[in-house]
């Protein structure tokens, strides 16, 4: 594994999964000028701040990876360029 820095050593190297709570959708545009306000907004499912994420520091009620079921399975890959067709690529429409 790569080492950043000497003080990182990033061992996430795989697929990332994101909570739905990331996205949401605001009805007004924000101007970028005064505090974001996003006690309106709703997130997939039609949930809103207040069940999703109450308050800044809270952690995620609705949406949260916890609520995404195991994806792990197993699985079986064939090599049929080596076994069917005795190591030759195969042709366009087989």
């Amino acid at each position: 594994m790569e080492v950043l820095n000497e003080d990182v050593n990033d061992g996430n190297q795989g697929t990332q999964w994101m909570p739905w709570a990331i996205f949401l959708i605001r009805e007004k545009t924000w101007d970028g000028k005064t505090s974001l306000d996003d006690s309106e907004a709703k997130y997939f499912g039609g949930f809103s701040q207040k069940e999703v994420k109450p308050e800044k520091n809270s952690p995620l009620l609705k949406l949260g990876m916890e609520s995404v079921p195991p994806i792990i399975t197993s699985a079986i890959l064939l090599d049929v360029r080596k076994h069917v067709f005795n190591g030759e690529a195969m042709k366009a429409g087989q």
